[in-house]
């Protein structure tokens, strides 16, 4: 997943030439949740009837939940992980990747959808007008209170006009309140070394790390 070539999207050159090869990396560490709390948070929200019937926002929604994680496990530390405006617009263009190619796939009805591209045109074309949007503020200097909310919500209004969806809520506090209260515990398995390394995978591809 997300091994598509970065030259074919709509990066900025110069930044696809500094930045590329983190993008790349960010796509992997997002693809999946890391902690037991962020999993079941997944399998919940999967059997959400919406996300049952448009099953291509998957991987979308998987990335928000490790981003939600990470942003956990910084704040734990007194680390803010997406506050730098670079990491903000990497994470971007990551969920770009991660949309496009969770959507994109070649339709030969993989199995389990239920829905063709058509369906998803709109949502997919809009949202990456919103997100593009949302960088341009990013590189402006426009401050959000909390990026990886704010992205999430770009994407659950978009989701929200989709053809038989209403009132479709990414219930981002209860996803954070879950793994913040896991984490004692996730400290205290092998010695903290699995929470180190998780940590270790968001800190790997970002330019910096900005104290809260």
């Amino acid at each position: 997943m997300a091994d598509q070539n970065l030259e074919s999207t709509s990066f900025p050159d110069q930044f696809l030439l500094e930045h590329g090869k983190q993008i790349r990396e960010l796509t992997h560490v997002l693809e999946s949740p890391k902690t037991n709390v962020g999993e079941a948070c997944q399998n919940k929200l999967f059997n959400n009837p919406i996300l049952m019937v448009y099953n291509r926002l998957h991987p979308l929604y998987s990335s928000f939940i490790s981003l939600i994680e990470f942003d956990e496990i910084g704040k734990a530390e007194g680390k803010n992980y997406f506050s730098e405006p670079t990491n903000q617009i990497m994470v971007l263009k990551a969920t770009n990747l991660l949309m496009e190619d969770g959507i994109k796939f070649p339709y030969d009805q993989k199995e389990g959808d239920k829905k063709v591209y058509s369906d998803y045109r709109g949502f997919f074309e809009n949202t990456l007008q919103r997100l593009g949007q949302f960088e341009k503020q990013i590189e402006n200097g426009q401050k959000t209170p909390n990026f990886v909310n704010s992205l999430a919500i770009i994407v659950s209004q978009e989701v929200n006009k989709m053809k038989g969806v209403e009132n479709f809520v990414f219930n981002t506090d209860l996803v954070r309140k879950g793994v913040s209260e896991y984490l004692p515990e996730l400290e205290k398995i092998e010695d903290g070394k699995i929470l180190s390394e998780i940590r270790s995978r968001i800190e790997s591809p970002l330019v910096s790390v900005d104290n809260i």
